[in-house]
């Protein structure tokens, strides 16, 4: 009796064992696809981000001073932190976009990871009103709404395979 039981629990141990590294694995063939490239890449979220020197350097408003004036306070075309983004080629791929505010904040639990970051302010790509989106600081780390002229930092994000 005793060497059924044992022969079952090392079956399921060695089940277990290789589920694992399965798992470790897939994510360590998935984060070394982009291992030398200026990104960011979130096995978990399944997110790709801009982790080059110009996520620390690039300032753009969330829309233009052009547009606020003329009350077009969701147009994000012209030089704008969106425009930025969809124009963004990096580590070979062009479908960045400008992140959701939960994107954001939730980057900003694994900021540790990042090479390139600014202490200021993110846009977001969610609105709050017509004149204001929503922008994450890294340090501290909250959540606030600024005027959608004003410039502040870009950090783009693509989905991953």
């Amino acid at each position: 009796m005793k060497k059924i039981v044992l022969t079952i629990v090392t079956v399921m141990l060695l089940a277990v064992s290789v589920h694992a590294d399965g798992l470790d694995t897939a994510e360590k063939k998935w984060k070394k696809e982009y291992l030398k490239s200026p990104v960011y890449a979130d096995y978990e979220t399944k997110l790709i981000w801009q982790d080059d020197v110009n996520a620390k350097e690039i300032m753009k408003p969330w829309i233009t001073k052009a547009n606020y004036k003329a009350e077009n306070y969701m147009n994000t075309n012209g030089d704008t932190a969106s425009t930025y983004c969809q124009n963004l080629s990096l580590a070979g791929k062009i479908d960045w976009r400008l992140a959701t505010k939960s994107e954001l904040k939730n980057l900003y639990k694994k900021k540790s990871k990042l090479k390139n970051s600014s202490f200021s302010l993110y846009w977001s790509s969610t609105s709050y009103n017509k004149y204001y989106a929503w922008s994450i600081y890294f340090s501290p780390s909250y959540t606030d709404r600024h005027k959608k002229d004003l410039n502040g930092y870009v950090r783009c994000v693509r989905d991953g395979q």
